[in-house]
């Protein structure tokens, strides 16, 4: 069965398959597909412990956000019921991340913070594999003569979610769609469109910004008012 197959059969989301594939709780074959014999749940109740949490938010998964319940059935798609998820685990990342003492316990800044973090974490290990990029203006170390068609890694890949080919055309796409509005900006932070890790990079960047601004508009038209809204106070 191909992954979205499986995410189907289970009830749950293509995203929960995958992150279990990661924690080793799935095994795929090694054309990716999955046996039909791991389906039944049984990757999921063995992961999930029973804890007084868990059984608090079995029927509804409560967020910090007053104006919204989200069922169960909905939290188990997305997966939102796994423990990483728990209070006890997300107030643990807020002590971990570098977060003031007023926000460490705001999800929206842990999300921010943990994107940012995870950001710095893979551009570190980049450069320990030789990447230079970034810099002001960008280091051209030959990325631009890559044919588009060619694969982003050693051989040839594709998104599974959005089945599209990695490659650099799909880069040069990215990072055209980021480039600074006005190059002459004295703040527009140059980018090497033809560069994978600084596009990433930005993308993961932008995201962020994206998540930021929509959920700020979500609060307004909601009358809630979190932590991030009072940094004047």
């Amino acid at each position: 069965m191909s992954r979205r197959e499986f995410a189907k059969a289970e009830g749950c989301s293509e995203g929960a398959v995958r992150y279990a594939l990661r924690q080793k709780r799935l095994v795929a074959r090694p054309d990716g597909t999955l046996d039909p014999s791991q389906l039944g749940g049984g990757w999921l109740r063995n992961y999930r412990p029973k804890s007084k949490s868990r059984a608090k938010s079995a029927q509804v998964a409560e967020v910090a956000q007053p104006c919204a319940e989200i069922p169960a059935d909905v939290a188990h798609y997305h997966g939102w019921d796994f423990p990483e998820f728990l209070e006890e685990t997300t107030d643990a990342m807020g002590v971990f991340l570098p977060i003031g003492d007023r926000l460490r316990k705001d999800l929206e800044t842990i999300g921010i913070s943990a994107a940012g973090y995870g950001s710095s974490l893979l551009d570190r290990e980049a450069y320990k594999l030789g990447w230079r990029g970034g810099g002001d203006p960008p280091a051209d170390v030959g990325l631009s003569g890559m044919d588009d068609a060619a694969p982003i890694g050693p051989e040839a890949e594709m998104d599974d979610l959005n089945a599209q080919s990695l490659n650099f055309g799909l880069v040069r796409r990215f990072g055209r769609a980021m480039a600074p509005d006005d190059p002459d900006d004295e703040d527009a932070v140059p980018l090497d469109i033809n560069d994978p890790i600084a596009v990433g990079s930005r993308m993961i960047h932008l995201a962020v910004h994206f998540y930021m601004e929509d959920l700020k508009r979500r609060r307004r038209a909601a009358g809630i008012v979190s932590p991030r809204d009072r940094r004047s106070g």
